[in-house]
């Protein structure tokens, strides 16, 4: 009995030092942005960091995709469709099947239209949005919100 009491105190401390540094929280939520246009992704990047508790990672390619991916555990990603190597389409096909299933993802495309239509093909889920470019800074605030919140 003594042992479990000292072994509970113990683990109240660490928490409650855990708990005091500033750099630590339990809610934020991790973010991967997949863009090959290192200016977008960046300014996705300072968009998204008006929402308190989102840490976001940028990855200019489905090699640093897969890469951050295996490193960290994502809440959900933000993918452009046209990038050179793999479409974006195909590489968030593969994320949700070999990663998690259900995994939100908002695509970003300049191509409205011909876009939505390509993810409708490929996705039979309401875990995936599309806002187009030039990205509504507010638009897209509430959609990552409302996606995030939601997973």
């Amino acid at each position: 009995m003594t042992e479990v009491l000292l072994e509970r105190n113990y683990w109240n401390d660490f928490a409650d030092i855990y708990l005091q540094r500033e750099d630590v929280s339990f809610f934020t939520k991790n973010i991967l942005v997949v863009d090959d246009d290192q200016d977008f992704a960046l300014y996705v990047k300072k968009v998204l960091s008006d929402i308190e508790d989102l840490s976001v990672d940028l990855a200019i390619d489905h090699s640093a995709a897969w890469k951050y991916l295996n490193r960290k555990d994502y809440d959900m990603i933000v993918m452009d469709i046209a990038m050179p190597s793999v479409n974006g389409v195909d590489l968030a096909k593969s994320i949700t099947e070999w990663y998690r299933k259900g995994f939100p993802i908002i695509f970003v495309s300049g191509n409205r239209e011909r876009r939505v239509d390509l993810i409708r093909k490929k996705f039979n889920s309401n875990h995936v949005d599309f806002c187009p470019k030039p990205l509504d800074k507010n638009f897209f605030k509430l959609l990552v919100k409302r996606r995030i919140n939601s997973w």
